[in-house]
Parts: C-alpha cells; structure tokens; sequence
C-alpha cells in the first residue's frame, strides 16, 4: 500500500485490471525517464520508467494540486486523469513552438486542458486536419525522440471489414500504407518500407520502429 512494501528500486503504484474487479497495488520500477519524457506504466524495464518522484501518465510528471496551477513547472499544468492522483503534463498552451515544430495534442479531450507538446510532425497531422469519416488518427510517439511525433489515418481490417483499400495492407488490424522495400520514395519521409517476417506484408512503418526490427 506504500513504497516502504517494495524493496530498493520499486515504488508501489496503482494497476488497473482487465476484469471490473478493484484496481490493484503493485511495486513498479523505478526508472531513467525524466519529467516530461514519454514513459510507459509499469514498465517491464527502467529505461521507459519514470524516476523517483515522479508518476506516468503519458508522460512522467510530478505530483501536483488541481487548484493551485504553481504546483507545476513552467510549460506543464495539472492533469488529473492518472491512476495515482493528478500530475503535472505538458503543454503548449499560449507558447510558441520553434520553427521546425508545431504544438501537437497529445490526446484530444473534450474537458478541461490538454496533453500537448511542441513536436516534429511526419505524416499527416491528422490532429489538426481530422481523418475522412470511417478512418481513425493513429499517433505514435518513441522515448528516444521526445520531440517528434508520428501520425498517420489508418483503417481498419476485421471481419467486419477484412479488405483494405487499394494502395494499403492489412497489417495488426490496421490497413496500413503498401510499399517497395527497393522504391525508398514509395513511404513518404519520416517513414520507412518495413516487415519483421517473411509471413507478413511490407508496409510503411515509422522509421524508429521500422530501424529497431529486421526486415528479412
């Protein structure tokens, strides 16, 4: 129920479950990821875990109070949509960007302040120009890129709906972009022509993820 019941490393943080039982309490990992880094809950290693002190929602952050805004540094503001208590989040709120970046939300909300940080965008900022009716806005964001950002419109393939539609593949569900692994052009920057087995189709992949697997 406290630090003080996980050893040396550990912090004891909130778990939600996938039954609609209570969430549980659990010793998570303490990590290298500093305020305002992308993080992952309960990660498996330190390296996307927050540091001490800190808690992660979508991204590391300090503890705070929803009504007292100088809870938080300069450029974050008081989120309370964590599992283990409001923390502070970025914002780009009211700031300006440098020039090779915009203010990108984070996660859309139709209450209160919103995650956001300035970022490089590849693909289609779809944040800002909203997918065609049918098609959802993927974001993909990677620790060791805090300031850039992938989006791209993606459909998806189930049985509901198992074809994709010309010009993609059917790839985790989603109707992801076909490529040429020998046309680097045929994925437009930012983006990579990629495939992790023999079994699955080539698609265009971020390049952080496309660089991190091999693509025989």
């Amino acid at each position: 129920m406290t630090d003080q019941h996980c050893r040396e490393g550990f912090v004891c943080r909130t778990q939600t479950t996938t039954s609609r039982g209570d969430p549980l309490r659990v010793c998570a990992l303490v990590g290298v990821r500093k305020e305002g880094e992308v993080c992952m809950a309960h990660s498996s290693t330190r390296d996307y875990a927050c540091e001490d002190g800190l808690l992660c929602h979508l991204r590391c952050g300090r503890p705070c109070e929803l009504d007292d805004p100088a809870s938080c540094p300069e450029g974050f503001f008081c989120h309370e949509g964590a599992e283990d208590g409001p923390l502070c989040q970025p914002t780009c709120e009211g700031r300006s960007c440098p020039e090779d970046q915009q203010c990108v939300v984070r996660r859309p909300s139709p209450q209160g302040r919103q995650v956001s940080l300035c970022a490089r965008v590849y693909g289609q900022d779809c944040r800002q120009n909203p997918c065609p009716e049918g098609q959802l806005c993927r974001l993909h964001e990677y620790p060791e890129h805090p300031e850039t950002v992938w989006m791209e419109c993606v459909s998806i393939c189930d049985e509901q709906t198992p074809v994709c539609p010309d010009g993609t593949v059917c790839h985790m569900r989603q109707c992801l972009e076909a490529c040429t692994p020998e046309d680097p052009s045929s994925c437009e920057p930012g983006f990579a022509c990629h495939r992790k087995t023999a079994q699955e189709p080539w698609r265009c992949e971020p390049t952080p993820r496309a660089s991190s697997q091999p693509s025989p």
